[in-house]
């Protein structure tokens, strides 16, 4: 089981979950008023209208001007993040692993949310999981082998709370742009591209033989510096594809090694991409 000493969790607890879609409106608010405890916080006035609560009125401003106008205030919303795994056999290349990666970061993620009061749900095919403390998460983290795009679509139908979801994947299918989409529903989507070292950037090998790791099927083929080259070349085109695609559709786009230290992901790579405060 994953453990984290106390410095490293104190740096964890003081980084904060950046929610981009606030939703604001008549009994609704962003989250900033449910942080570390905080009372509810007041947003704007607006006019008084039938059936709105008579305690909300604000009796100064009518004094001033001789209207009814009413505070309105954040509703406090409790936290949820989302967490989703690609667990495709792919996932499993790289040393470490890139599922192995995920689930690290995954649970840096998770300290900060449960630092928040907030709490996390860990989703698989067949629904989501929900976790209240850290602990319960870092013994139960372990995903069962679920294909992304079932598994993004539970996602979408099982989600009752609105939050952020972050989606970790190699990105080798491409089939899962419509699942993603799909699973906006439930909130901010973070799409975090996981690549192997040498994935990311393979040495000339000469003649090998590859094995597809999702299909099992195998070619013999020749690598060298061209044929490295022109891989690098496409792999950033394929990299550059996602990310814009990303954009595009208002998500956050983070890639990095499945050997790159974990906490330097989490509270520099997270922050810097606005994943993390």
């Amino acid at each position: 089981m994953m453990r984290f000493d106390e410095a490293t969790l104190r740096r964890l607890e003081s980084l904060r979950l950046a929610v981009r879609r606030a939703v604001r409106g008549r009994g609704e608010g962003d989250r900033s008023a449910g942080r570390r405890g905080g009372a509810s916080e007041f947003v704007a006035h607006r006019a008084y209208a039938p059936g709105d609560d008579f305690r909300a009125i604000d009796w100064q401003v009518y004094a001033r001007l001789g209207q009814l106008f009413v505070r309105e205030r954040a509703r406090e919303e409790r936290l949820t993040l989302h967490l989703a795994f690609d667990t495709s056999p792919s996932m499993a290349v790289g040393s470490p692993a890139k599922l192995d990666q995920a689930r690290r970061v995954a649970a840096g993620l998770a300290a900060a949310a449960f630092a928040e009061s907030g709490r996390v749900v860990v989703w698989g095919a067949g629904g989501g999981r929900a976790f209240e403390s850290l602990g319960s998460l870092l013994s139960g983290l372990e995903t069962p082998p679920a294909a992304p795009g079932p598994l993004l679509r539970a996602l979408r139908l099982g989600a009752r709370e609105r939050g952020i979801v972050a989606f970790f994947s190699d990105l080798w299918d491409e089939d899962l742009r419509e699942p993603l989409l799909a699973s906006a529903s439930a909130g901010d989507v973070a799409v975090l591209h996981l690549l192997a070292p040498d994935e990311a950037d393979p040495p000339p090998l000469g003649r090998v033989r590859f094995a597809d790791a999702e299909t099992e099927e195998e070619i013999d083929r020749f690598v060298g510096e061209e044929e490295t080259s022109r891989y690098r070349t496409l792999l950033a085109e394929h990299c550059e594809s996602w990310k814009r695609w990303c954009r595009e559709h208002g998500m956050s786009y983070v890639r990095f090694g499945s050997d790159a230290p974990w906490e330097e992901i989490v509270t520099g790579t997270l922050r810097e991409a606005g994943v993390l405060e």
